[in-house]
């Protein structure tokens, strides 16, 4: 009988035992799994942590640039009284709106391949060009990848300025008397990169005293959405 007794004390045991390592074992399973998950949100934790700092930097150094330009030509921040009465003008999308004189008209945009011209004249004569280019370069077969590699040679004839807010440059060409007639182009991408906005202006079209400030003017109206 005690033989009996001292058998199943030893059996106890050893399922006592085997519970007791079966219980350890999961504990040390479940530490590992919480490991592992803790690894995993201090990670995507340090992952969205560096996107936000880096978007937080982009952001800074876009305030950054823009405060190197003071209010002038240069960043088109101008304030005139003048443009309040101008007629407005909405691409066919909704994409983008300006402000441009009252006294001229705009005629219905027309499309050539991949652009869409949009003229206004004054006195029967046009002199300026709202054009849309489709983001692709023929020669690549690619999207162009920033405005310097749109404007190639003519890249040295232009400079930096903001067009609400966006990066973007200005060309003003003297021209050549009887030859070659004087013009101020600005260029832009639209938000989405898609888009390739150039605003066209002949201002010794245009027979009034504040011609020659007339382009930045309705840059300071003009609105990408």
């Amino acid at each position: 009988m005690e033989n009996q007794i001292n058998i199943d004390e030893q059996d106890n045991q050893k399922i006592t035992g085997n519970a007791g390592s079966g219980i350890l074992q999961k504990q040390k399973e479940l530490k590992i799994i919480i490991f592992v998950v803790l690894l995993v949100i201090l990670s995507l934790g340090g992952l969205f942590v560096g996107i936000y700092y880096r978007q937080k930097q982009i952001v800074a150094d876009q305030e950054r640039k823009r405060a190197e330009f003071p209010k002038s030509e240069n960043n088109l921040d101008v304030t005139n009284d003048t443009t309040v009465n101008w007629s407005t003008y909405h691409s066919i999308d909704n994409s983008l709106m300006f402000k441009y004189p009252r006294d001229w008209q705009a005629e219905k945009a027309e499309i050539f391949g991949s652009r869409t011209v949009t003229e206004f004249k004054y006195n029967n004569t046009v002199l300026f060009e709202l054009t849309l280019h489709g983001n692709y370069n023929q020669v690549t077969g690619k999207p162009y990848n920033n405005l310097n590699e749109f404007l190639g040679p003519r890249l040295i004839k232009s400079k930096d300025i903001f067009i609400d807010g966006h990066a973007a440059k200005k060309i003003e060409d003297q021209g050549q008397p009887g030859h070659v007639i004087p013009y101020e182009e600005a260029i832009v991408f639209t938000p989405d990169n898609k888009t390739i906005v150039s605003l066209y202006y002949k201002g010794s079209y245009y027979e009034k005293p504040a011609a020659n400030g007339i382009l930045d003017q309705i840059l300071s109206t003009f609105k990408l959405r």
